[in-house]
């Protein structure tokens, strides 16, 4: 056999592979990213340390508007973590685009990953959520480096530490899924990154210690102070490359930065009345979409005790709409009007919750810190979800009805903080307030809008022009 021709082939081989392999991981790519949409508060990067990255950082946006960000590291590089990554990425992107809250995610992710039963594999996430209308921040790690949140100035502000066990470690029963969480401040900026960022090992030259060090914390916190927010990950990933001096990185580096900026409450507009809503049925009884119309389909849901506490209620009927009318284009609106009525009528309704507890710069987080404490002490109670749709005159309607088993309260006049169902009103929270948003938003978005009963009921109709047809 000739030498030469050995060498030959071997280098050939060693050309598909690498070939093979870009192709592998441009798929890969494709594929966790075919359906998300770039966002202009989120920027990130990845540089694989071999052929194929395990390290995924995502961005979506949810039908309300919330900012939710992924970071997952899968344990070592190459294909094995890279492949186990991928689901992952799809999921939380599916899920975010639906409208899931962090705590339903991160438990989808885990079952996710603990089908494949793989021993010794698992991998580290961070899951962060941003309200810029609240500017409220949430997040959940598990197995990363602390997510560093800072200032416009680049003043560290929280470190949100891992407290959690990477993803695949513990079984459903045994992870926990609670966010922590704060009010940032306008401007902030978190950063999220793999341990292969911090530690990135440079070169030793002589005798300087400090030459073949990893590149650290201190190193990006350096950095980032020395830098505008919008230039701080291009200039951090600079620096990395800098202080490698050339060599390759032993693991995966990625790079993740969230601008939290917050987003001035929309004007209000007045009610458009498109399509009359006519006479209120009696609680309990069968609700037609409108007067006059044709009805298409109807269905209600009654979710009572522990399943209040267990199911993400909103994203699954919104699931349900966008497959009965696949070609509205008026999704996001329904999802945000249902989210409203729904989640004013569980936290006023049923939990007695007041808006006021909002109140102060930890007061969100002190809200749901509450709202979990009496969530979890649910035990009696139910919300009835109604909704119906009727079409006729080159409009569809569809109507949303939310009604508790909650007192209620006075609807002609409802005071400020009052509790109970759908307290909220145009009135009732000062402007600079962090609450009494809700029920101002879906007057401006619904066409119509109506308290019913004794206050624990709401019904609001949504109107889009359509080609009818016979």
């Amino acid at each position: 056999m000739n030498l030469l021709d050995t060498e030959g082939d071997l280098a050939r081989r060693l050309a598909e592979e690498r070939e093979n392999a870009l192709v592998a991981q441009r798929v890969m790519d494709q594929m966790a990213g075919m359906e998300a949409q770039p966002l202009a508060e989120v920027q990130k990067a990845v540089a694989a340390a071999s052929g194929f990255s395990g390290d995924r950082l995502v961005g979506e946006r949810t039908p309300a508007g919330v900012l939710h960000v992924f970071l997952a590291d899968g344990v070592g590089h190459g294909l094995v973590p890279a492949l186990l990554a991928l689901p992952l990425t799809q999921l939380f992107s599916a899920m975010s685009r639906k409208g899931f809250h962090l705590s339903a995610i991160v438990g989808e992710l885990n079952r996710k990953i603990s089908q494949y039963r793989l021993p010794g594999q698992f991998v580290a996430v961070t899951l962060a959520a941003y309200d810029p209308l609240t500017g409220y921040l949430e997040v959940w790690n598990g197995g990363n480096p602390d997510g560093l949140l800072l200032d416009a100035d680049g003043t560290l502000l929280r470190r949100f530490a891992s407290t959690h066990l990477p993803l695949g470690v513990a079984s459903g029963a045994e992870l926990d899924t609670r966010t922590e969480g704060m009010l940032v401040p306008d401007g902030a900026q978190l950063l999220l990154y793999s341990d292969g960022l911090v530690e990135a090992e440079g070169e030793r030259i002589g005798e300087d210690e400090d030459a073949g060090a990893r590149f650290g914390e201190q190193r990006l916190l350096a950095c980032a102070a020395a830098h505008a927010p919008a230039a701080r990950l291009e200039a951090i990933l600079a620096a990395v490359k800098a202080h490698l001096a050339g060599r390759d990185a032993h693991d995966d580096i990625s790079l993740l930065a969230l601008a939290c900026a917050r987003q001035a409450r929309a004007p209000e507009a007045p009610v458009r009345p498109a399509v009359p809503i006519g006479p209120a049925a009696p609680d309990g009884a069968e609700r037609t979409a409108a007067g006059g119309e044709r009805p298409q389909w109807a269905f209600s849901l009654r979710l009572c005790g522990d399943t209040l506490r267990s199911v993400d209620a909103v994203p699954l009927i919104q699931n349900l709409l966008r497959d009965v009318t696949p070609e509205s284009g008026d999704h996001a609106r329904h999802f945000v009007v249902l989210s409203e009525l729904y989640n004013n009528a569980l936290d006023h309704g049923l939990l007695q919750l007041d808006s006021r507890l909002k109140d102060g710069p930890e007061g969100i987080g002190g809200y749901l810190a509450e709202r979990a404490r009496r969530l979890d002490a649910l035990k009696e109670g139910e919300i009835v979800v109604e909704i119906s749709a009727a079409r006729g005159a080159g409009r569809r309607a569809l109507r949303l009805a939310v009604r508790d088993s909650g007192a209620g309260f006075e609807h002609g006049a409802p005071a400020p903080g009052s509790k109970g169902a759908l307290s909220e009103s145009k009135s009732a929270a000062p402007e600079s307030a962090p609450y009494g948003r809700g029920i101002a938003l879906v007057r401006t978005l619904a066409d119509e809008f109506r308290h019913l009963g004794a206050g624990n009921a709401a019904e609001a109709l949504c109107a889009e022009r359509v080609e009818d047809r016979p």
